[in-house]
């Protein structure tokens, strides 16, 4: 829906998702199911660092701030 509106997306690390980059990252999911399924160990996902809150705080204060 956020494509389709022209949106802006913030990832909960801090990573803005617009049009061009966010079909990737949508698409991601299935790309790691796919590796798991073909016996990959692709792991478990970092654990949120204080760099990620501190990237998500200035990305929030970017977007909202005039």
């Amino acid at each position: 829906m956020a494509i389709d509106q022209v949106a802006t997306v913030l990832s909960i690390r801090g990573e803005l998702m617009i049009a061009n980059n966010i079909k990737a990252r949508l698409n991601m999911p299935d790309v790691m199911e796919t590796m798991s399924f073909s016996g990959e160990d692709i792991g478990e996902p970092a654990a949120m660092s204080q760099k990620d809150r501190q990237n998500f705080a200035n990305q929030l204060d970017w977007l909202l701030l005039p």
